[in-house]
């Protein structure tokens, strides 16, 4: 009489081949994916700051309807060593942060305190995400940091001057003790920058870049974290070498918030006279497509 009982079959075991195989096909499925995953985080940093440049321009308008005009990059006072307030402690009403600008007694007429709880105070509207700096910048009087610079305009030798009797207009929408408006930039709008990325390396030599501070101008923590001018020069192009260069950790090239309020990547590679055209509001040289 035969048995109904049916006998299993041994199972087929992997082979060592076999699973070095598999073993290898996720290890390439890994580093295929770790780019991509890699390139959509840095994608949601790069809109994050945009985001930010978005709300700064917003704010700037809305300080321009209030006073009439856009805040000084910096309101710098000869007496006290060249030091003021910056133009990101101007906003901080517009940014929703009057309590912070209140207690911290924000003047177009004193100079800024020297670093404690409130200048060191970590705003993510001033911090580029990409950007892995420490919150105070050890470069500038550990003041609080800030990823964001006004263009003071455009220039090929410096693009500064502290003296009392030059406030250093080099065309741009925010510089020395400035009360530029609206209705100055003959060019439009639309066609001159008027905030720029500054990034943070910690004393790294092929790109030596310091961050900046919203504060403003104090002791140890001067004129180049709250506005620089934009030059035709390779040691300054963006992402250049030179310290003051503008500057940012997203491949390829560098944002800027333009005058209307809009935000534009500019790449690395962009010509150096456009650069300069567009860091001047009244050149009488309006930039088409770039």
């Amino acid at each position: 009489m035969k048995s109904n009982v049916s006998i299993p079959k041994p199972r087929g075991a992997f082979t060592l081949v076999e699973l070095l195989v598999v073993i290898a096909i996720i290890g390439i499925l890994i580093a295929l994916l770790l780019p991509a995953v890699q390139q959509a985080r840095e994608a949601a940093r790069r809109m994050q700051c945009q985001n930010n440049f978005k709300q700064m321009g917003l704010a700037l308008h809305n300080y321009h309807d209030i006073f009439g005009g856009l805040p000084a990059a910096y309101y710098r006072d000869p007496d006290y060593y060249n030091r003021g307030w910056g133009w990101q402690s101007m906003i901080l009403p517009q940014i929703e942060q009057s309590a912070l600008y209140d207690v911290m007694e924000v003047s177009t007429k004193r100079i800024p305190r020297d670093p404690d709880q409130y200048t060191q105070t970590v705003l993510s509207a001033y911090r580029c995400p990409s950007d892995t700096g420490p919150d105070q910048n050890p470069e500038r009087n550990d003041q609080g940091m800030s990823n964001y610079i006004a263009v003071q305009g455009s220039d090929s030798s410096g693009g500064y001057r502290s003296s009392s009797d030059d406030l250093g207009d080099y065309g741009g929408f925010m510089f020395q003790v400035s009360f530029i408006k609206f209705r100055d930039a003959t060019d439009g709008l639309s066609h001159s920058l008027m905030v720029a990325e500054r990034s943070f390396v910690d004393k790294a030599p092929e790109r030596p870049w310091a961050g900046g501070q919203w504060v403003g101008v104090t002791y140890s923590a001067g004129y180049a974290g709250v506005m620089r001018c934009v030059w035709d020069n390779d040691n300054y192009k963006l992402n250049g070498e030179n310290t003051w260069a503008f500057s940012s950790n997203h491949p390829g090239g560098v944002q800027f918030l333009v005058g209307d309020g809009s935000v534009d990547f500019l790449p690395e590679t962009i010509d150096g006279t456009t650069l300069i055209r567009l860091g001047q509001r009244n050149d009488g040289e309006v930039v088409g497509a770039f």
